[in-house]
């Protein structure tokens, strides 16, 4: 309900324009908030796996205690349950995910796809909610008709809101381009190689410690002067004489 509410006050989505959750989702671009959660749960997931076993987080994550005693009732939810609800409702293996998740550009793309099977489902269940309280609504106005009380006249018949979530999506549309307008790509600075990578090169070369040292600093100062002297010319404009 909170995006929902952050959403339409963003987007300028009044009540009265009757639009629904998952149209309000389409103007917007973005997934429900539930599903993106789970979704950057699952890539910090694979980030933790491929850290390996020298890294605490993945201790901690393949770790059990052997000692201690749970109280009665319900358990407190861990990230472990957590993550395989997620796995569960994105459709990925439990018995394969670390394998899958050593290869990161093939796990990233499996919980894109897994995003967009639970974003699926989600709207599912939303239309089915509807559709259920509709009914509901109906069989409530039939009995009341049976028992012979007094019904109000039916309401006129529900506004096709297509047009109005095809502008909205237009309208945002048209506020990106503009932004991208004013706002033009900043320019790209060419990464420069690591210190200690450049320094090895140079000792495998011959060159003393010293002398890579103090050519390093005036090759860093070079680069960084000349990046801003290209974004300074072009911020300022100017014209020929």
């Amino acid at each position: 309900m909170f995006q929902q509410s952050c959403l339409r006050r963003i987007l300028r989505i009044k009540w009265s324009d009757k639009i629904s959750r998952e149209d309000v989702l389409k103007i917007a671009q973005v997934p429900p908030i539930q599903v993106f959660l789970r979704e950057q749960r699952l890539r910090y997931l694979g980030h933790v796996q491929r850290g390996g076993d020298t890294r605490m987080t993945f201790q901690v994550l393949h770790s059990q205690a052997e000692h201690g005693k749970r109280k009665i009732g319900g358990q407190p939810t861990t990230y472990r349950s957590a993550v395989k609800d997620d796995m569960n409702m994105f459709g990925i293996d439990q018995k394969t995910w670390q394998n899958d998740a050593e290869d990161r550009p093939e796990w990233r793309r499996m919980v894109k796809e897994g995003a967009e099977i639970a974003t699926n489902k989600w709207i599912a269940a939303e239309h089915a909610k509807r559709e259920t309280r509709k009914a509901s609504e109906l069989r409530r106005l039939e009995e009341r008709e049976a028992d012979g009380e007094p019904i109000a006249a039916p309401a006129a018949p529900a506004v096709d809101r297509t047009p109005r979530v095809e502008q909205l999506i237009r309208n945002l549309a048209t506020a990106n381009e503009v932004i991208t307008a004013r706002n033009p790509a900043p320019i790209a600075v060419p990464r420069l190689q690591s210190r200690s990578a450049w320094i090895n090169s140079q000792l495998r070369e011959g060159v003393a410690f010293e002398t890579c040292i103090e050519e390093r600093r005036v090759h860093n100062a070079r680069i960084v002067a000349v990046t801003m002297l290209e974004e300074l010319i072009a911020a300022v404009p100017y014209k020929h004489v």
